[in-house]
Parts: structure tokens; C-alpha cells; sequence
């Protein structure tokens, strides 16, 4: 079915009467019980003829009420597992798209531990360089895992996990190398007494997914910032014609110590890795079917689905809050502290006698705040809040099907007039979104998911800052990142407009101090990154005050390049693929650091 609803069906769907019933039943791949972790895949059956149903999944815990796990989407089945023991209750909900009729099933299931005779166990998993750590009850304290390559090296660790009477704790263990014997050691921390468990080794195995050849320009030296050692990459196919290799983790030798495998297929080409979370999941844009931006998926350092919403799905929302529908998600979702997610999404309107002559339809941009359970609870749409006079800057065009990623519902070509590429989330519980089509970052009043989405400020070539630098073009241009590091902005600069007005140059690394009262932005680093990367990209600052830039699009090749700099703008690490990117971000772990 097609990936967005149209508004009539959508009126149909909600607002049938609740007594149309369909005959729905689920099951389970694997017979119930089965060890914590064992994948399982959960099918739905509608006996009902002639309808096309779409689907909501939704877990429930003991005690606790029901959890989104995907939401309504046209496949009828999910792969989902979890680490913790215990029985869980599995609901499907089924909606006839036609006649709005609904139907429900209900399986309970139960996750047994993998631990016999109290002894700790390591099992393997279809990623070959991620395992599981079973842990034998404990009944006070919290426990985690420790592990290091065999032959020696630091040790690292995962998040500790408190004490559950009674039960097994079980730990995805991952950052570990290919074809590598590693040592896991389980530590349980009760007070101030650590005890360590016995030494269990574990074999990495080979790669399963292709990935690119590394090439380290600089290596890693005594100004570099080791601490954050983890690189991880959202890699990025335009096309099937080029290898997708999806979301890998690697150290800064280029070494793979990670990957995602639901990325690493021709099939999801133009799907990328958008952030990982402080919880320690991934959040990327999938396609569904031959179109991208579809899906938003949170997954973990197993590769299980944790939840999922769609445009499907959202769109259902949408039109019962008597709001416009969206195209697709493209771009970002930023998980916030209290949960919820902040997802960014393409929508179009016919504007008559504003930007050209006649009937034009514009492509803008809507930001999404979805709850824990991936429902809509704020809104923020472009065309509501900005200029809509103020055209693209270099006259972007998105046409149907092409390089935009979706199909357009109200015209074959669009202006591509916003095109928003990056959140940032600011100490004042407000948003700053980075428009790239019109060279601005713009100050959006969100507080908190209480604010009237008003336009604060406008920060680039016609906004409302006068930049403090003597650089003839200090301002960035379709930029593709801008982040808050609390207390300055880093941003990189792919450099578009100037590049193409100035009739050449490079893409920059900057950063910025903004005087929000006096409306004053001083460029304190204003790198040139030695090419020019007319998209993609991203910025950000390290753990000992360095910058790291990723150029992600080079505009005369296929290629991509991590590089760190030095407040003084020296230029230091170096890690270049033969590989587009979309973001790339050291970390000091794939798990959630303190």
C-alpha cells in the first residue's frame, strides 16, 4: 500500500463505527518459553477477505501498562525480542484501511534466563562482534559487565543493571573487534565492595555485512582527543548502484568494532543512522518499500527493534488533530531527556502568487515532539512561522520521486524551499533548527513543548546577528549541522552559496559564541576542511575542547572524511572513506557514559 494515507481514507478509518470487527490472530516464531534474547518473530493472520489492514504492535510488562512497539504500518509482521526475564503480553490492533473495521489479538509469552547451575554464560548473537552476558541472580547492589581483547588492552564496560532477586540480568556486550578472542567479566558492585566474577572468553567472528576500506591520513597522537575513541558512522547510498554499508562503529584506526545490519542493505539505500540516544539505542530514517523516509526506528546495540512510528502511522495522528500531512521524515530525531522525541518531516503547500507566478507548490517543514510511546503531543510547521515570500537561496527544486526521497502529493516539482536538516535542544528548553535551502539557523520558542513555535531568532546572511570577524564571508551556508555544546555552536558549514558566488572553495568547520541580547555572533573557529562538501556532514565538540568536522559528500567524488581540530584551528586526526556519509560522532562507548 502507498506509504501515506490520503485525508479522505484517513476520515474513514477514524471515524467508522466501533462495531466493525475483523478476525485477527497472532503468533509467535518459537514456542513459548525461550531464553532472554532468543529472536522471535510475531506474525498477524486476519481471516477476513478483500480487506488491507495496517498493524500496531504494543508490549506489556507485569504490572505495567501497554507500550508502543511499532505502530501502524502495512507489514504484518515484527522481529522483537528482550534481555529481560520474565513473562510479557504481546497486542496486535488491526485497521481495515476501506471499511475502518478494527480487530485485536492478544499472546503472552515468557523470556526465560539463560543461566543453569549459577554459573554465567556467554552466547553469540547474529551480529558476530555482539554478545550476550547472562549473570546469575543477585539479590542486592547493581551488576555490570567488563571485557578486553584476550591479548591484553583496557578494559571496558557496560552500564550496571540493580539487582532483581530471583532473576537473571543479561547484557548486550559490544565494541568488540572481528576474529578476536575478548575476555567478559562480570562485576557486582554493592556498596563500596566490587567482586568480579570468573573470566569467560569469547570469539568474535568475521564481518557479515561489507564494509569500506578505511584510510587513516593522520593517526591518532598526543593532541588528539583519545578519550572520545569510539567513531561512529552513519554511511549513506543515494542510489542501489552504490554499496550501502549502513551505521558502523569503529576505533580511530578505522577497525570495525560495531555495525548495523537492517541498514546494511541494498534495499535500504537512502536509509541512514540519525543519532543514537543517551540510553544507549540508535534512532535512523528507513525506507518502507521503494520509499525513503518512511519509517523511524529505534533499535539496540543487538540490532532489536525497540520501537518504531511511520508516515502512516503519524499521519493517522495528524488528521485527528485536524493537521496537515506529511510527505516523509527526513533528516533528524533527537531524543530529549524526558523521552521524547523531537523528529523533523517534510510537507508541501500550494501558495498562490508568492513564490512565482500562479499556483506553486512549496516543500517545507514540519518538526514533530512524540511522547515515549511515539505519539504526537507538539507541532511546529514552516510555512505557519516564516517568510513564505523568502525563496530557496539557490532556487531548490524537489521533483517527484528524485533526489528529495519521497513521492510528492500535490504537484510532480515542489520548491524546496526549507529543507531543515538539524535540532539542537538549548538550555532554555527552546529548539534551534538549521535551515540549509535559506542559509539560516532559527531560534524556534518550544519551551519545553509548551511554546507558540514563534520565531526568537534568525542567525545567518539576512537575519538578525552581525557577525564579530574580519573573514569577507564569515556566515555559513547550507549547512548541515549545528549543535549547542552549552556554551557555543559548532556548525558545519558545507559552504554552497559561497562556493558557488565566490566561484570556488572549501567547506568549513566553525564556531560560534552568540550574544542572544546584543544579537552579536563571533566566529571562534572558522576552519577551512581542505574540500568542499556540497552535502551532508556534521560537527561537534570532543571531551578535551577539539572539534571534530565530517565532510560527508565531497562534490567531485564518492568520499567522506572525519578530521579533528585544535581550538587554534590546526588541523589533527584524520579518517577518510571511499564512502558518502550523512553524520558521523565520537563517542568514549557505544554504551551510555555517565
Amino acid at each position: 500500500m502507498k506509504a501515506s494515507l490520503t485525508s479522505s481514507l484517513l476520515a474513514a478509518v477514524l471515524f467508522t463505527p466501533a462495531y466493525a470487527q475483523l478476525s485477527v490472530s497472532l503468533s509467535a516464531s518459537l514456542t513459548s518459553p525461550q531464553p532472554a534474547g532468543a529472536p522471535i518473530t510475531w506474525r498477524v493472520f486476519v481471516s477476513d477477505n478483500g480487506v488491507t489492514p495496517i498493524y500496531r504492535f504494543q508490549l506489556q510488562r507485569l504490572g505495567g501498562g501497554w507500550n508502543l512497539v511499532r505502530d501502524y504500518e502495512a507489514s504484518n509482521a515484527i522481529d522483537w525480542t528482550t534481555l529481560r526475564q520474565g513473562l510479557v503480553n504481546m497486542r496486535v490492533t488491526a485497521i481495515d484501511t476501506n471499511s475502518g473495521a478494527t480487530g485485536q489479538s492478544v499472546i503472552s509469552f515468557q523470556f526465560s534466563s539463560r543461566v543453569t547451575a549459577g554459573t554465567p554464560v556467554v552466547t553469540p548473537t547474529a551480529n558476530p562482534l555482539v554478545a550476550i552476558y547472562s549473570a546469575p541472580p543477585c539479590s542486592s547492589g547493581s551488576l555490570r559487565v567488563c571485557f578486553r581483547p584476550a591479548s591484553g588492552g583496557s578494559w571496558r564496560t557496560t552500564p550496571a543493571k540493580n539487582c532483581i532477586a530471583g532473576a537473571s540480568l543479561s547484557f548486550y556486550v559490544a565494541g568488540m573487534r572481528a576474529n578476536t578472542a575478548y575476555i567478559l567479566q562480570q562485576q557486582l558492585i554493592d556498596g563500596s565492595t566490587v567482586t568480579n566474577g570468573p573470566q569467560l572468553t569469547f570469539q568474535t567472528g568475521t564481518l557479515a555485512v561489507p564494509v569500506p576500506s578505511a584510510q587513516l591520513l593522520h593517526s591518532p597522537d598526543a593532541a588528539t582527543s583519545v578519550a572520545d575513541d569510539v567513531l561512529l558512522t552513519s554511511f549513506f547510498a543515494l542510489t542501489q548502484v552504490e554499496p550501502q554499508y549502513g551505521a558502523i562503529a569503529t576505533d580511530l584506526f578505522g577497525n570495525v568494532i560495531w555495525y548495523y545490519a537492517g541498514l546494511a542493505t541494498p534495499s535500504q539505500s537512502g536509509g541512514y543512522l540519525v543519532r543514537n540516544t543517551a540510553r544507549g539505542t540508535m534512532l535512523a530514517i528507513l525506507r518502507e518499500g521503494t520509499v525513503r523516509g518512511q519509517v523511524l526506528r529505534e533499535f539496540d546495540l543487538g540490532g532489536n527493534l525497540v520501537r518504531e512510528t511511520s508516515v502512516t502511522a503519524l499521519n493517522r495522528q495528524l488528521a485527528s488533530m485536524g493537521k496537515e500531512q506529511i510527505d516523509w521524515m527526513s533528516h533528524e530525531a533527537l531524543r530529549l531527556s524526558n523521552g521524547h522525541t523531537l523528529v523533523l518531516s517534510s510537507i508541501e503547500r500550494i501558495l498562490t502568487d508568492v513564490q512565482g507566478p500562479g499556483p506553486v507548490d512549496v516543500l517545507g517543514d514540519l518538526i514533530l515532539d512524540l511522547d515515549q510511546n511515539l505519539q504526537i503531543v507538539w507541532t511546529w510547521n514552516a510555512f505557519d512561522f516564516l517568510d513564505n515570500s523568502r525563496t530557496a537561496v539557490l532556487d531548490e527544486k524537489c521533483a517527484q520521486n528524485g533526489s528529495c526521497g519521497a513521492p510528492l502529493r500535490l504537484a510532480p516539482v515542489a520548491n524546496d524551499w526549507t529543507h531543515g536538516n538539524s535540532l539542537t535542544y538549548l538550555a532554555d528548553g527552546n529548539i534551534a533548527l538549521s535551515l540549509r535551502n535559506q542559509d539560516w539557523v532559527i531560534k524556534i520558542n518550544y519551551a519545553d513543548g509548551a511554546g507558540a513555535g514563534n520565531v526568537i531568532w534568525r542567525l545567518g546572511t539576512g537575519g538578525d546577528f552581525t557577525y564579530n570577524s574580519n573573514d569577507p564571508w564569515p556566515q555559513f551556508s547550507h549547512q548541515h549541522d549545528f549543535q549547542w555544546d552549552g556554551a557555543n555552536y559548532e556548525v558545519f558549514d558545507n559552504g554552497d552559496t559561497r562556493v558557488i558566488q565566490s566561484g570556488g572553495g572549501q567547506s568549513r568547520g566553525q564556531v560560534l559564541a552568540l550574544d542572544e541580547t546584543a544579537h552579536v555572533a563571533t566566529l571562534l573557529l572558522n576552519a577551512g576542511l581542505g574540500s568542499f562538501s556540497n552535502s551532508w556532514g556534521s560537527a561537534q565538540l570532543l571531551s578535551n575542547g577539539n572539534y571534530q568536522f565530517m565532510s560527508g559528500g565531497f562534490a567531485t567524488s564518492v568520499a567522506s572524511a572525519s578530521l579533528e581540530y585544535l581550538p587554534n584551528g590546526s588541523a589533527d586526526y584524520l579518517l577518510k572513506w571511499p564512502a558518502n556519509a550523512y553524520r558521523s560522532f565520537r563517542l568514549k562507548s557505544l554504551y551510555p557514559v555517565p
